[in-house]
C-alpha cells in the first residue's frame, strides 16, 4: 500500500485553527530532524518537538509576515518593511536579520529556499535570488532572472524548474 492507516496526531489537537473553509486561510507546515513546525494566518506559530512531546513555541506571533518559508530549524520571512529574518524554531529567537528593501520590489514574496553547503539560496516571485552566509545572512551574491510571476520551484539532477502563475513552466541548469 501507499498510504497506510490515519495517523491522529495529539499535539494537533491543541492547535486550535482558524477557518480551513475561508478562501483566505493559509497555513503551512514545516519538519527539522524532530520539530514538526505550523504556521497559520502568517502570524501564528507553533513549534512541537517529536522527541520531548512539548510545544517550544505555541500561539507565538510574529507580526508583519510577507513571505516565509521553512528550511532546516529555521523560518525565514519576508516582512512588510522588506527585512529578511531567519527565526529560530524552538525559541523564535532570530538568527539574523537583514534590510533588502533597496534589492527587491515590494511585488517580492519568498517563494523557495534550499541549503547549499552552508549557503540559503533564497527565491523570489519576481525572480530575484539570493545566496546568503546560513549563519548570518550576509548576501554572498545576488541574480536577477529575466521571468516573473514564479509561484514554485523544484531541483532535480542540476535542473532547476520554475513553473509561473500562469502554468507555463521554465527549467535553468543549475
Amino acid at each position: 500500500t501507499l498510504i497506510g492507516e490515519k495517523n491522529n496526531l495529539i499535539y494537533m489537537d491543541k492547535i486550535k485553527q482558524g477557518n480551513i473553509l475561508s478562501n483566505n486561510y493559509e497555513a503551512k507546515i514545516g519538519y527539522s530532524e524532530n520539530i514538526f513546525s505550523f504556521i497559520e494566518e502568517k502570524e501564528r506559530l507553533y513549534s512541537y518537538n517529536l522527541k520531548t512531546e512539548e510545544f517550544s513555541l505555541f500561539n507565538s506571533k510574529i507580526h508583519s509576515i510577507k513571505s516565509y518559508d521553512f528550511i532546516n530549524n529555521a523560518l525565514i520571512v519576508l516582512d512588510d518593511d522588506h527585512l529578511l529574518k531567519a527565526y529560530n524554531l524552538i525559541n523564535k529567537k532570530l538568527f539574523w536579520k537583514i534590510d533588502i528593501s533597496n534589492i527587491l520590489s515590494k511585488k517580492e514574496n519568498i517563494v523557495q529556499t534550499f541549503v547549499f553547503n552552508d549557503q540559503l539560496i533564497v527565491f523570489f516571485s519576481e525572480g530575484n535570488i539570493l545566496q546568503l552566509d546560513l549563519y548570518n545572512g550576509n548576501i554572498s551574491f545576488a541574480q536577477k532572472l529575466k521571468i516573473k510571476k514564479i509561484a514554485f520551484i523544484s531541483s532535480f539532477n542540476n535542473i532547476l524548474s520554475f513553473t509561473l502563475n500562469n502554468g507555463k513552466t521554465i527549467f535553468y541548469n543549475q
